[in-house]
């Protein structure tokens, strides 16, 4: 093994390690974030809807594309 490292220098690399974790973490989150607002707006669309009679409508199909 190699102690050639100070305790300050492995300090910085766990630091900087754990910041890269949190930037990837956010990431992540805002990804599902947006994924899952998208396939609300569709299903909302596709959403049975009532008629001025008090009959149920369906207003579209339910269509998901994941890219």
């Amino acid at each position: 093994m190699n102690y050639d490292l100070t305790i300050g220098e492995i300090s910085k690399r766990i630091d900087e390690q754990q910041r890269i974790l949190n930037d990837l973490i956010k990431e992540k989150n805002n990804a599902e974030t947006r994924f899952y607002d998208a396939l609300e707006k569709k299903c909302s669309q596709w959403i049975k809807k009532k008629t001025s009679r008090g009959k149920k409508k369906r207003i579209g199909q339910l269509k998901i594309k994941i890219r």
